[in-house]
């Protein structure tokens, strides 16, 4: 189980376990049948991810949820302005069932209520006429992501007891809002409201709108981004009846209810909920439905206009200690320790603004097997409350399993960086590189890798490897033997490559400088290793900057005496060949990190 599923798992039964003091919408005497007790959640990301909990299987009817979907049925037909002649968009502060009209003009105040959700039914059969029907189940189903049908037996309790909507209907053909006849247009309206759904086909029709009107399961297009703003905008301001104005200050997402018992809400760009729970309050919202995507939003940061700008991407790559490495050089006895024992160690970098979504999105890609993560910030931009949050909790869960959260590079991110001085938990290494370097210990020493012990010979030394005892005597006649104080300049870069160093004690550095004249770290270079050995190959210039980060002594050698001198033709292939064996694991180390990038 991903950590968000378990914190939303936790959450439905906490709902679950709580009392309900609401009531069936008995004035629909079929619905007054359903089991009160039924709640489901789903919650369904813009990728199509769904967590889903409970009765999320359960079929209901879709009640007035139908409105905003018949709304953008009827502008992407007719378009904004010729709808807007009909129907405005102005919060009425009504029941649902209320008789909104504009006195002069007879327009419903809104699509939300039902007057308004009548005259875009009737819009569209005055299109389709018969077929009227069919296209809507299509429309709705292409947002499902299945096919779906009508609840006969609910849409003829509608028919039979829906006297005040045939009042509606008629007041509004008085006005000439509607355009002929009211009996086929309220039918047509009495079905779409009776089409059956669950909460998993409802929360992918909210995924959809998230999505800018594609559906993130099967990729079909069911709206027109340039109207998911004018639906959108209509539910965030009055979808949720008289209780609009207050649900869109505390909740802050733009949703849907329905008396069928089901809240549909949609954070734009990131993902959908849909609750379905039966019991209603006196406004016509279900209790659950309400109360559960309030306490959502507070605890995860899920606001219209908290909402940072979205990256879908936030995972930029995902590496294990397999593959990547710090710039600590290391002998090929601890490169293969590495490749043995660290498919445990993983490394997450993330990038872009850090939000409920986001964090969603990587967490879910956390491995089983992980019981070391390094998350690297450095490319993250932004962090809210939601995104902490969720960090804290799968800090607790990792070390509630015996694993370890390292976060890197986080400075920068002002909520992260406050909460890690009042609570220094899993906050430990400032730098990537550092967390890198402490985990390839741990690997060693776990392993019983023992270093090579300074003074590190010249028999030792890795790009020597495999050369005799008579071989190695042979080539240190030709060697000269320098010593280098801490910040000594070694190597100067674009100036002429002569020599090989080869470390017997103390530690180089070699650095670059960026365009910015910032000077960055390449790689360290300990006792045992050698630098200077890639112009052997290209006699190419310097490239880079080496310095002596501790007291250095090493043995130099110039290239020119492996040509000139008979006696180390021999040595010159054996350190050609370490060199090309050297240069191959790099690349295909390289190779394995290009490829990590998502």
């Amino acid at each position: 189980m991903n950590m968000v599923d378990k914190m939303l798992s936790e959450l439905y039964e906490e709902f679950r376990a709580k009392e309900n003091n609401g009531a069936l919408a008995n004035y629909i005497p079929e619905l007054s049948k359903v089991n009160p007790r039924n709640f489901g959640i789903v919650l369904t990301t813009v990728d199509g991810y769904q967590y889903s909990y409970g009765d999320a299987d359960i079929e209901f009817t879709i009640q007035s949820v139908s409105k905003p979907f018949i709304y953008g049925m009827a502008i992407q037909e007719y378009g904004v302005k010729k709808v807007l002649e009909k129907i405005s968009v102005e919060p009425s502060g009504d029941a649902f069932n209320s008789i909104s009209l504009y006195p002069e003009s007879g327009r419903p105040f809104n699509p939300m209520i039902n007057a308004g959700a009548i005259t875009a039914t009737d819009m569209i059969w005055q299109k389709y006429r018969e077929e009227t029907t069919d296209r809507i189940l299509k429309t709705f189903s292409t947002y499902a992501g299945s096919p779906l049908e009508i609840d006969e037996s609910i849409y003829t309790s509608e028919s039979t007891t829906g006297h005040r909507n045939r009042a509606i209907a008629h007041l509004l053909r008085n006005f000439n809002i509607l355009q002929t006849e009211v009996d086929a247009p309220l039918d047509v309206y009495f079905k779409q409201c009776s089409i059956k759904v669950n909460c998993r086909q409802l929360s992918t029709m909210g995924a959809t709108l998230a999505n800018n009107g594609i559906n993130p399961v099967t990729g079909k297009k069911a709206l027109k981004a340039k109207y998911i703003p004018n639906v959108l905008s209509v539910m965030a301001s009055c979808g949720m009846y008289d209780y609009s104005g207050e649900w869109i200050y505390n909740v802050g997402l733009p949703a849907k209810s329905g008396v069928g018992g089901a809240v549909l809400a949609v954070l734009p760009g990131q993902l959908s909920i849909s609750v379905y729970s039966p019991l209603l309050d006196k406004k016509g919202n279900s209790v659950m439905g309400v109360d559960f995507c309030k306490t959502i939003a507070d605890r995860f940061s899920l606001h219209l206009y908290k909402t940072p700008r979205q990256i879908k991407h936030v995972l930029r790559r995902q590496l294990t200690m397999r593959t990547v490495r710090s710039k600590h050089k290391r002998d090929t006895i601890a490169e293969n320790l590495f490749e043995q024992f660290g498919s445990s160690f993983h490394v997450m970098e993330l990038q872009g603004d850090l939000c409920f979504a986001t964090c969603e999105s990587f967490m879910r890609r956390i491995s089983s097997e992980c019981q070391t993560l390094i998350l690297n910030m450095h490319r993250c931009t932004t962090m809210d409350d939601g995104a902490l949050s969720l960090l804290i909790r799968l800090n607790d869960e990792f070390q509630r399993n015996g694993k370890r959260l390292f976060v890197t590079d986080y400075s920068h991110l002002d909520l992260l960086w406050s909460y890690n001085e009042r609570h220094p938990t899993f906050l430990i290494f400032k730098e990537l590189d550092d967390a890198l370097y402490y985990l390839e210990n741990t690997i060693l020493e776990s392993n019983g890798y023992e270093p090579k012990q300074e003074p590190v010979q010249l028999k030792d030394q890795q790009l020597l490897r495999g050369l005799s005892t008579a071989e190695v005597n042979e080539l240190q006649k030709h060697l000269l033997y320098k010593c280098y104080e801490e910040g000594d300049t070694i190597i100067r870069k674009g100036s002429v490559a002569e020599d090989i160093f080869f470390i017997e004690s103390g530690r180089v550095v070699i650095q670059d400088t960026s365009d910015e004249n910032r000077e960055f770290t390449l790689a360290i270079i300990n006792s045992g290793n050698s630098f200077g050995e890639m112009a052997l190959l290209d006699k190419q210039n310097r490239s880079a900057n080496v310095k002596a980060q501790t007291r250095v002594t090493c043995f130099v050698m110039l290239y020119e005496i492996l040509d000139n001198v008979e006696s180390l033709a021999g040595i010159k292939i054996k350190i050609l060949t370490n060199l090309g064996a050297s240069l191959s694991s790099r690349l295909r180390t390289a190779n394995k990190e290009i490829a990590s990038f998502t």
